[in-house]
């Protein structure tokens, strides 16, 4: 704009030294008696008023196009502002919330505001920009995680395809978890000119690591403690990266892995947080170690008490056998297990049903110990469960009455 209106300026300049120049070498000398001098002075004050016509016209232009400019300009910023807070607020929601929880009615939003400022964002990008931007648009409003994936570092995909993404919301700055494309793109929707960094590891706003990367494998931390070190890779049944090889800590198991199963020490937990199996693993089955509170019901023989032996309760006759019927943490992974249990005991009654503890050596059970009653132990574990057992046993005592009566 500088040039125009310096170009506009000369030809001005120009306009008004002409007639001058006209006076001096091609008016003729006749013209300047009297009589023709108001003609004279008339098409001067006629040329001066096209100049000025002419000059105003241009300045008018000039001032309109300006104007324009500066509200593309402001409809291009906004454009550009109103999608980048979109974006992030989306890779926030999505790095933080487990798919099933996901308010796609939220994610489809991102796609009414691209197209709302679809040809400003023509006018400001370049075609492969707009296509990446398009793309991360239709991601987003899809909840594709393998796509978005793609949006961020090599090494951390495994980690957001993993059931350690909740990590990743605790980054101070979701651009550091971007590859290079998508990071420029963020910035020039941001109006930034930051260089990129190939970085190996992430930091929380409280400058801790949230997550690293060493060699094959990705280190994962909370609250300062390492809860991964480990290879991710691979999916499993639900979708999800699994830990290959290494140590990880989650709700379900902490311990080690190898070949995508449990291998070396480690602890099983049930969905309460309580601990199912621990030991030494081979295989992703418990070698040696101890399984907790399993459900058993006696077959044959019976468990007599004994008083005054808190270690050791219980004898058994030499009859005596029993069938595994589940663990106790494992009945609320799958409901009709609970049926299951309660109608076994409405059939064969509460009282030949025990909790015993397993120790165990070489992938077999070695010993017994901690024996509880069924009804004890759910008397202090879960009433609910007990109130709900009891009442299946009166109900089916109800219903034997009443069929003795219909046989009589």
């Amino acid at each position: 704009m500088k040039k125009v209106l310096k170009w506009i300026i000369l030809i001005v300049i120009f306009m008004l030294i002409i007639p001058f120049l006209v006076c001096l070498f091609l008016i003729p000398r006749e013209l300047y008696i009297r009589e023709n001098l108001l003609t004279f002075i008339g098409l001067i004050i006629s040329y001066y008023s096209l100049c000025s016509s002419i000059g105003i016209a241009i300045l008018i232009y000039y001032i309109q196009k300006r104007d324009g400019e500066y509200e593309e300009k402001k409809k291009i910023e906004k454009a550009k502002a109103t999608l980048l807070l979109e974006i992030e607020n989306s890779f926030e929601n999505l790095f933080s919330t487990p798919v099933e929880e996901i308010n796609y009615q939220e994610t489809k939003e991102i796609v009414d505001i691209f197209d709302k400022y679809t040809v400003e964002l023509k006018n400001t990008l370049s075609s492969k920009e707009f296509i990446l931007l398009a793309k991360i648009v239709n991601s987003i409003c899809k909840c594709d995680k393998e796509e978005i994936a793609k949006f961020l570092r090599v090494w951390i995909q495994p980690i957001y395809l993993s059931d350690y993404q909740n990590c990743l919301v605790r980054v101070n700055d979701f651009n550091d978890l971007l590859n290079k494309k998508v990071y420029q793109l963020i910035n020039n929707l941001g109006n930034k000119d930051e260089n990129y960094e190939e970085l190996d590891c992430i930091y929380d706003v409280k400058n801790q690591k949230v997550c690293e990367k060493v060699n094959k494998k990705v280190k994962i931390y909370d609250k300062g403690l390492c809860v991964v070190d480990a290879i991710l890779g691979d999916y499993d049944i639900f979708d999800r990266y699994v830990v290959i090889e290494g140590f990880a800590k989650n709700d379900e198991y902490k311990g080690y892995y190898k070949d995508r199963k449990y291998n070396s020490k480690g602890i099983l937990y049930d969905g309460n947080g309580d601990v199912l199996k621990q030991g030494e693993w081979v295989d992703g089955e418990l070698k040696n170690g101890v399984m907790y509170n399993c459900i058993i019901h006696i077959i044959q023989g019976q468990l007599i008490y004994k008083e005054n032996s808190p270690d050791d309760p219980y004898d058994s006759t030499e009859d005596f056998d029993y069938d595994i019927f589940s663990q106790y943490g494992q009945l609320d992974l799958v409901s009709s297990m609970i049926y299951e249990l309660e109608m076994d005991i409405a059939q064969n009654g509460i009282e030949s049903y025990y909790v015993f503890d397993f120790e165990v050596n070489n992938n077999k059970i070695q010993k017994i110990t901690n024996i509880r009653t069924l009804a004890d132990f759910l008397e202090k574990k879960n009433k609910e469960l007990l109130a709900e057992i009891n009442d299946v046993i009166n109900d089916k005592n109800v219903m034997d009455d009443i069929k003795i009566s219909d046989d009589y």
